[in-house]
């Protein structure tokens, strides 16, 4: 997936709006680095490891966590940083689409 700011505001426009609060750039300017300080604010920390495979943890609105990893490795650092990017919006949409849901 191409993390543009189009991609991220039309596939998941909740995470959006909060990553829009809390960065003071534009969404089209962000850069990857400052995804970790966003979603670490979020407790989904995001890991890159040596040869490139990521592991993300974060906190479910149940008061439990998960631990999500994948099985494949990458190429190149930012690759990974996409795919772990990717899933941390997918982490995020879901943990709001649940609050939204339990209101």
């Amino acid at each position: 997936m191409d993390l543009n700011c189009d991609n991220i505001k039309k596939i998941y426009p909740k995470s959006a709006k909060i990553l829009s609060k809390w960065t003071d750039k534009s969404l089209a300017t962000i850069a990857l680095r400052d995804l970790y300080d966003f979603f670490d604010s979020q407790s989904i920390v995001v890991l890159i490891d040596d040869i490139f495979h990521w592991v993300i943890r974060y906190d479910l609105p149940t008061g439990t966590y998960g631990i999500g990893d994948i099985l494949e490795w990458f190429e190149t650092r930012r690759e990974a940083e996409e795919a772990a990017f990717e899933q941390a919006f997918v982490i995020l949409e879901k943990r709001l689409n649940y609050i939204d849901s339990n209101k």
